[in-house]
């Protein structure tokens, strides 16, 4: 991609200060919900209230995302500690655990060797174009976690197997698959350590039922449908011969509140080409390769947010 290494350099600089931003304003709009939604508590408001911070723990994720490339500051200890502290160790995860998994795919995107791909590839749900109704199907049975719910009773297996299997089906908690990994025992120690330390925080507050509505049934029964459409949006339904096996997405106003699909989190093709932009930066990068007739030839960008990808996606 022809683009000048200078300007790649200058928008691959890590600011800490605006990474502590982006994560204090989503906490900021997390402890809000919280507090309206305890103000004017009812069944819809609840429900609410677990979409809407589920979509802004997604929306962390594109921190997390910078971390996994050492984005967050230059100092890769320091870098890793923000990380995990404000957002994998809270979300139940592993930042190396993920690095180890976001590295092979970024380096063999779509291949056989793709640790991502090799797990959808066979599934019949990322083959593309579906119909409408397909579409919608597989997609929304994986809100509040109704698929694996449904799954857990009908799958043939001991009740032993089936809790691996619920447990697998999230996406904080899924175990590395196709990836040789060598567990980083002190990061799993401290992440155990961290939320039992959090959890008694809560119960002797008096506030854990607070915390297991406000936190953790975002985290777990909602995190993973936006994650099944965030997943399709970033490489499936590609309909050319695109760079990369990537897309690009501009969010309208739905993904941004519901879906969490902000800080450009979307913009994944460009990120693909360059993985050292940090997030904050990733946009100024999209307009400087828009300049490039190669990228606005072959680069596969989708107006129209989600509802733009379900066009792509769906046939007649």
């Amino acid at each position: 991609m022809n683009i000048q290494v200078k300007d790649i350099s200058n928008l691959s600089k890590p600011n800490v200060f605006k990474s502590l931003f982006q994560i204090a304003f989503e906490y900021i709009l997390i402890f809000s919900i919280i507090l309206f939604t305890i103000n004017f508590f009812n069944v819809f408001t609840a429900l609410l209230a677990i979409m809407l911070i589920g979509a802004r723990q997604q929306s962390l994720s594109a921190v997390a995302h910078d971390g996994v490339h050492y984005r967050v500051c230059k100092n890769k200890k320091l870098n890793d500690f923000i990380s995990n502290i404000f957002i994998y160790f809270p979300l139940f995860s592993s930042q190396q655990k993920y690095r180890t998994y976001h590295m092979l795919h970024h380096i063999k995107t779509n291949s056989e060797e793709d640790p991502d791909y090799i797990n959808k590839k066979d599934n019949p749900e990322f083959k593309f174009p579906q119909t409408k109704i397909s579409f919608f199907k597989n997609v929304f049975k994986y809100i509040f976690g109704i698929h694996h719910v449904v799954t857990f009773f009908s799958l043939n297996k001991t009740w032993k197997q089936k809790f691996k299997y619920f447990l697998k089906g999230f996406t904080v908690v899924r175990p590395l698959e196709h990836v040789k990994y060598k567990e980083d025992r002190r990061e799993l120690y401290s992440l155990i350590a961290f939320n039992v330390t959090l959890l008694a925080f809560f119960i002797i507050t008096g506030n854990v039922w607070y915390y297991l509505l406000f936190w953790v049934c975002p985290c777990f029964l909602y995190i993973p449908f936006i994650f099944r459409i965030r997943v399709i949006c970033e490489h499936f339904g590609i309909t050319k011969n695109k760079i990369d096996h990537s897309r690009t997405m501009y969010p309208n106003w739905f993904d941004r509140i519901f879906l969490g699909l902000n800080w450009n989190l979307s913009y994944h093709l460009d990120h693909h080409l360059f993985p050292s932009v940090p997030s904050y930066n990733v946009k100024k990068l999209h307009q400087k390769l828009l300049l490039n007739k190669d990228y606005r030839d072959n680069a596969q960008i989708t107006s129209h947010g989600t509802w733009g990808v379900f066009r792509e996606c769906t046939s007649l």
